[in-house]
């Protein structure tokens, strides 16, 4: 689960240019 929360948390980071997926995955990757 750790693993696949880290590679969701890095797809977010390289989409974080998408305004859709930004404000979703940046905010668990901050947390995280």
């Amino acid at each position: 689960m750790r693993r696949m929360t880290l590679e969701i948390s890095g797809a977010g980071t390289l989409y974080a240019p998408n305004p859709t997926n930004a404000p979703t995955d940046a905010r668990p990757t901050l947390k995280s």
